[in-house]
């Protein structure tokens, strides 16, 4: 861990971390956890200082907020201070969900979330309804799917198949809009920009990543491009898949793009693994294993050329990526050897051939 922790805010133990992240000004941030909810700290000169969400100035909506939580009417679920911020606005005919980011990323989340919303018509997973779009505010404000999200148990196996039917579905229709293609070469550049941001807390790489980012570049030069791309969701995890019983819900498309189809498989299957080693919401690996061979099942890609290899390829990178994210978790830092681990068995299969 960096030295820069000796002094953690309200002398908390690195157990205690959320997570550690640097501001657009190079300045530390620090998430605790509390009885009250999530706590974010800066280090400044003095010391660490406690942030207020209605003091953040690169997101318009916060303002906004104390006003809102006078009236009783609003629920903050996640703010990252400077980055982006999800709210519960409850109403009496019904809850509404408030998503803020800047100001200067307003139209491309706009657009994006429209696209996903127009090009699946209401087929394969529910998305939901856009309902405003504020530029003063830079907020979205979408209908609140009432469900819970996908628990890789292995009572939810044949949930997992339906997941992987929708994604089938949603991949197969023509984006509407142009979207930007995402292939090996821009996840290697995903790789090293969230390397920098380790960098950037004072934190050292994993053990081992380098050497095995150097593998994954290897595979990257020789990844045969797909015969055609598909919407990609691109941040497909399972806690973005809504169990709304009759359907699936999918949420957050501030990444949508065109991508091979085996992109979004990888990254639920490869968050599957993470789930089992943090040992929760009954993710044994005999669940995780039955969720990920029913989501593929609903899939039907197994009979492509190169999809399990493509698929193995982008389970890496996975993999490489959640290393980095824990690595800046404190309370999960002993999950990034096994994180690292399961990268480095891809890695490996992609080589046996």
């Amino acid at each position: 861990m960096s030295t820069l922790l000796h002094d953690l805010p309200l002398g908390a133990p690195a157990s205690e971390v959320e997570l550690l992240e640097a501001d657009r000004q190079g300045r530390l941030l620090a998430c605790l956890r509390s009885h009250s909810g999530p706590r974010w700290f800066r280090r400044d000169e003095p010391g660490w200082v406690e942030l207020d969400l209605a003091d953040d100035g690169e997101l318009p909506l916060a303002a906004q907020i104390p006003r809102l939580r006078a009236l009783g009417a609003l629920e903050v679920l996640s703010w990252r201070p400077g980055r982006r911020l999800t709210a519960a606005h409850r109403r009496p005919s019904g809850p509404l969900v408030l998503k803020a980011t800047r100001r200067s990323r307003h139209e491309a989340a706009l657009a994006r979330h429209v696209e996903a919303r127009t090009t699946t018509g209401g087929q394969g997973f529910r998305v939901p309804a856009l309902l405003d779009a504020s530029r003063e505010l830079a907020c979205l404000t979408l209908e609140c799917l009432t469900g819970r999200a996908l628990a890789p148990t292995e009572a939810n196996a044949e949930r997992f198949f339906a997941a992987g039917v929708c994604l089938r579905a949603f991949q197969e229709h023509a984006p509407r809009a142009a979207l930007e293609l995402h292939g090996p070469a821009e996840e290697a550049r995903v790789l090293d920009r969230m390397a920098e941001r380790v960098r950037a807390c004072g934190l050292d790489l994993p053990a081992g990543w380098t050497e095995l980012r150097a593998r994954f570049a290897e595979h990257a030069r020789e990844q045969r491009t797909p015969t055609s791309f598909a919407l990609c969701h691109r941040d497909l995890h399972d806690r973005q898949l809504l169990d709304l019983g009759g359907a699936i819900g999918l949420v957050d498309f501030d990444l949508l793009c065109q991508a091979d189809p085996a992109l979004d498989a990888a990254n639920l299957c490869s968050h599957l693994q993470l789930r089992s080693l943090q040992a929760l919401e009954g993710a044994t690996p005999q669940a995780i294993l039955a969720c990920a061979r029913a989501l593929l099942d609903g899939l039907e890609r197994d009979g492509e050329p190169d999809f399990r290899s493509r698929l193995r390829f982008y389970e890496a990178s996975s993999f490489l990526r959640l290393a980095l994210v824990h690595r800046s978790r404190p309370r999960w830092e002993p999950l990034v050897a096994p994180l690292l681990d399961y990268a480095r068995r891809c890695l490996d299969e992609l080589e046996r051939g």
